[in-house]
């Protein structure tokens, strides 16, 4: 079903971060914060940070397996 942006497209903007920098998405509520990470994982993976919200999104960085417990103390199920 059409959404709003397909009945009503824009032009994408798209900010080019050169390798190894970071960036920053000034928000006066949620500014976000995109670190580039770097392991035998993935050479372009990030870490997205909203700071006010004290959020981290890091994708599959940290899989403990089901029994390890969690960063905040309790164990994942």
């Amino acid at each position: 079903m059409p959404d709003a942006l397909d009945r009503n497209p824009v032009p994408a903007t798209v900010l080019g971060v050169k390798a190894g920098e970071s960036l920053r998405l000034e928000d006066p509520e949620r500014p976000v914060s995109v670190y580039p990470v770097f392991n035998r994982h993935s050479s372009d993976g990030v870490a997205v940070l909203v700071e006010n919200e004290g959020v981290l999104h890091n994708g599959d960085l940290y899989s403990p397996g089901n029994s390890a417990p969690a960063p905040n103390g309790r164990c994942w199920s």
